[in-house]
Order: structure tokens, then sequence, then C-alpha cells
């Protein structure tokens, strides 16, 4: 096994889901012994932007050493100008995550909007959801995200609860699980990552967890 020792943990980064050839592995390892331990502790962070301005950016960067960022949506060129510029001046390449939930809208205001998760997930045609994979992971990269906070995978067992709402593929584990596979699988033809979401799960409680506690009573 071709692994890399560091400090007791054994990482294979020739291997899935790394697949690095030679040439990359040498970069992580000269970039990681060239860090400071402030540099190792803000790969650890995710900063939630919200400006576009050079001097913003610069700020965030700079003292914190963030491993990426999640951004408030807004026309594509900002967007576009807004990653281009923190991908340029950062050290280490950085995870841009947006909401693609829908398509290529919520990444970037005048992305195109596909569907909902429940539009997709009552179609019977089930390549409705690929299809809104493909065009979120198209138009995302295209500004320069990288790291998808989608697909929802929670099922909507409470109809009074506002969070999920049109954002679940469906009210039975089966039809939620066939539909998210459709969308991961479409939206990783653009070499996205994705955050599947939410975890431990909306969809149960009624609450809103965005301004108060809410409570799973599923085990």
């Amino acid at each position: 096994m071709r692994a890399l020792q560091r400090k007791g943990f054994a990482v294979d980064l020739a291997a899935a889901p790394y697949n690095l050839d030679a040439a990359s592995i040498a970069w992580v390892d000269g970039t990681i012994a060239s860090m400071s331990l402030e540099e190792k502790i803000g790969q650890l962070f995710i900063n939630h932007n919200n400006e576009f301005t050079p001097e913003y950016l610069d700020g965030v960067l700079e003292n914190y050493h963030v491993g990426g960022m999640r951004y408030r949506p807004g026309p594509a060129a900002d967007v576009q100008e807004h990653i281009r510029y923190a991908q340029s001046t950062t050290k280490v390449p950085l995870l841009v995550a947006s909401n693609p939930e829908m398509g290529g809208f919520g990444s970037c205001d005048d992305g195109t909007f596909v569907c909902t998760h429940l539009q997709a997930g009552s179609h019977p045609d089930k390549s409705i959801a690929r299809d809104m994979g493909k065009v979120a992971g198209v138009e995302c990269t295209a500004i320069g995200c990288n790291w998808a906070f989608a697909p929802i995978v929670d099922i909507h067992y409470n109809w009074r609860n506002t969070v999920i709402s049109t954002r679940s593929f469906g009210n039975t584990p089966e039809i939620v699980v066939e539909r998210a596979k459709e969308y991961f699988d479409g939206i990783s033809e653009a070499n996205m990552a994705c955050a599947i979401k939410h975890f431990p799960g909306d969809g149960m409680d009624e609450r809103d967890q965005h301004v108060v506690t809410s409570y799973n009573t599923l085990d």
C-alpha cells in the first residue's frame, strides 16, 4: 500500500477517493509542510461571505486562512469575479460552496431554475432529477463553485414543516433515495463535490432550525 505516514495517520492519496498521481501527492506534501499551525487550523473553517469586495476577501483569507467559503448569491458575473479573486490570492485552493438545489439558481441569481425537489420527486420520470443535477453542475462550475450543498435527502413526514416543504423529493425513503441518486449522478458529471443534506434531518419537526433548536423524534 502506497500510504503516507503523517504523525501516526496513514493516508493513501493514490487510492479512492483521492486518486492522486505522484505530482499531486508531492504538491500535497509540500504544501502541508510549508503551512503554519494557524494555517492548518484555518483549513477546518468555511467562511460565510457577506461581501464581494476584494478588501473583505483579503481580510478573511489573510487573517483566518479558511479552507473554503460560502457566499450570498448574486449576479453570475459578480459571483464569478468574487471567486476568481479569492482563488488567485489564497495559498491553498478553496472549496467554494453554493446551494444549487433547483439547478443553477441558488448559486447565482440569474442561474437556471429547473424545478423544486418536490416537482422532480412527484413526476414519474426520475431522469428529471438527474437533469436538475446536470444543469446545477454546469452552471456552478462555470462561475467557479466546486462544492454543492445538495441534494436534499430529508423525508417530508410532517406537512407543517416549513423548512423542507417543496425542498424534499417526497414522503417515502424509497423515492427520496432514488431521486437523490439521480441528482447526485447528474451533478457529478461536472466534477462537483456534494454535501448531501441534512443531518440529522429536517422533515419531522415543524420548527425552523435556522432560528430555534429543532427536535427529531425518529430513532
